[in-house]
């Protein structure tokens, strides 16, 4: 069992270029998990517009999961982190300098395929569904590709409405190597600029705001994650025992589950209890095993894959499933969804990451795959000449 167990691991393990920290993995988990589970409660309320008690546990937890969409800033900060690291590892122990060649290509090659495949199934589904859509959709299709939807049309792309947060993460790492230069700067000097900067965006949001979804508006979750980078790389730690790790870890996770994330404290407050609590799980053994445990990382580095195609799964399946009632109570019904869709969008999902995106970790397949098709162009070609 522990051999059958392992091999399904290093199945699904995500190949990367730079060491790997599955507690990441971990985090990703923790995020998409909050994403996926908030958008089966929005498409179940829009099919059933059930009623929800205004006290106790059914409330508490229609909240939680109605909260779902702060995961995206944990994506981003997460997205700082591993961006951030090269730079960092160069700039603060020196490591070989990032090549931005290299760094753009490993970009392009690892998250455009996928990518390109899941929106453009995705448009050729609806279009086969409705044929009257396909001129509808075709500049939807055209601008999410470029990463441009919300620039162009000022809203969610029809094609598939998560892809607004893809599109601010593209912008990210365009510009993710020129805001790494402030780790050429002396420590106390680039940790009080990343410092600054987070708490004084969300205050400028105030006066500067743009009419569509931007970098700007999320720019302080990716300058979290470049912090953590920055303690993780100079090994800066705190020593914290079990107990008080536990604790502390207990009521910040909760604290992200249960912030009133549209108030505007909460929206200063909020990067920097994603910043407390990535450091405790960073650097403490307790929460390091959790967010290691092969399951959990396992999940959370497919999270690109479930990321892309969960919504549409969602959409396609709870139509047929929200018209069962299991019970006049909400919590049992959300629930009851939610063990029926999830294991359908795991299974779904799991193969489109080992068939697509586990493919494109690997920087090389561009060649490979290139040799792949040269050689039975030629075997077609000389077909008596080849053994």
């Amino acid at each position: 069992m522990r051999i059958l167990t392992q091999n399904i691991y290093n199945l699904f393990k995500r190949e990367t270029s730079q060491k790997y920290i599955p507690e990441l993995d971990g985090l990703r988990f923790l995020a998409i998990l909050w994403v996926v589970l908030l958008h089966i409660q929005v498409l179940y309320q829009i099919q059933i517009n059930p009623t929800i008690s205004d006290h106790g546990f059914e409330k508490l937890l229609w909240y939680i999961i109605n909260n779902g969409h702060m995961g995206v800033p944990l994506f981003f900060a997460i997205s700082g982190f591993i961006l951030g690291l090269p730079f960092a590892k160069h700039h603060l122990v020196g490591v070989k300098k990032v090549s931005l060649r290299k760094y753009f290509w490993k970009r392009i090659t690892r998250l455009e395929p996928p990518y390109i495949i899941a929106l453009s199934s995705i448009f050729l589904i609806k279009v086969v569904l409705n044929k009257s859509v396909f001129l509808e959709l075709l500049p939807n299709l055209g601008a999410s590709l470029l990463y441009l939807h919300n620039f162009i049309y000022h809203s969610a792309s029809k094609i598939t409405p998560i892809a607004w947060s893809l599109e601010i993460e593209i912008q990210f790492y365009v510009v993710a190597p020129i805001i790494a230069l402030i780790y050429r700067l002396g420590l106390k000097r680039r940790r009080f600029i990343f410092l600054l900067a987070i708490f004084i965006i969300p205050f400028l949001r105030n006066f500067i705001d743009i009419s569509f979804f931007s970098f700007f508006r999320y720019v302080h979750y990716f300058l979290v994650g470049m912090l953590l980078c920055d303690l993780y790389v100079t090994k800066s730690q705190i020593s914290i025992n079990k107990g008080l790790a536990l604790v502390l870890g207990l009521i910040l996770l909760f604290s992200l589950l249960l912030s009133d994330s549209y108030g505007f404290w909460a929206k200063v407050i909020y990067p920097f209890l994603i910043f407390m609590f990535y450091y405790i799980v960073l650097n403490t053994q307790f929460w390091q095993n959790v967010f290691r445990i092969k399951w959990i990382s396992i999940i959370g580095g497919m999270c690109y894959s479930i990321y892309l195609l969960h919504y549409v799964l969602i959409s396609v399946i709870i139509k047929r499933t929200s018209l069962f009632s299991f019970s006049t109570d909400y919590t049992i019904n959300i629930l009851v969804q939610i063990l029926i869709l999830l294991p359908i969008i795991l299974i779904v999902c799991s193969i489109y990451y080992l068939l697509i995106e586990k493919p494109c970790m690997n920087i090389n397949w561009p060649k490979n795959f290139k040799k792949y098709i040269l050689k039975h162009i030629y075997i077609l070609l000389r077909p008596n000449k080849v053994k």
